[in-house]
């Protein structure tokens, strides 16, 4: 409340109610280490199936996800993320390239806000070019003012004994 009076000894009375709301949490929208099992119901493949459980190499535990052979965009894809009503993500996650793969040969990260019928390039490790032979910790990516969202990988490659895996996925809810 507020009282306010002037020279002439008039005055005026207003009252204001203010609320202060707290932001929710951030939550774990999604998570995945591979652990569990095989796409433990997070994942599908594309046609090509390509993609599998390996316990070749891992960050964190026994497994990762592994593209291999001659995959052509081969892409494994999440199911729609749940983010709670809440509009900002970040996702994290880290992937692992072979020596073998080729120039023109890499590991994609795509990310969709309109349930999968669109995608967008956020992130790539191209043989020949970037580190090879050694797990990459990517950059967070922060997506803002979505709704919608789900996030892929694809591998392109030529050959059976080239690999490239990824692990310890996470998408955090502000």
């Amino acid at each position: 409340m507020l009282t306010v009076t002037d020279n002439g000894g008039l005055n005026n009375t207003d009252t204001v109610v203010i609320t202060v709301s707290v932001p929710p949490a951030a939550i774990v929208a999604f998570s995945d280490s591979f652990e569990a099992g095989e796409w433990n119901g997070l994942w599908t493949e594309d046609s090509q199936n390509d993609w599998y459980r390996s316990n070749q190499r891992a960050v964190n535990g026994s497994y990762s996800a592994e593209v291999d052979g001659r995959a052509q965009n081969a892409a494994l894809i999440s199911v729609p993320i749940d983010l709670q009503g809440r509009h900002k993500a970040t996702i994290t996650f880290s992937w692992f390239i072979e020596s073998s793969l080729d120039t023109g040969e890499y590991l994609a990260f795509d990310v969709s806000t309109d349930g999968g019928a669109t995608w967008t390039e956020k992130a790539r490790l191209r043989g020949n070019v970037d580190q090879e032979n050694t797990w990459h910790n990517v950059p967070p990516v922060v997506l803002t003012g979505i709704n919608n969202l789900k996030i892929r990988f694809r591998g392109k490659m030529s050959a059976s004994d080239e690999d490239a895996d990824v692990d310890m996925v996470r998408v955090v809810a502000e």
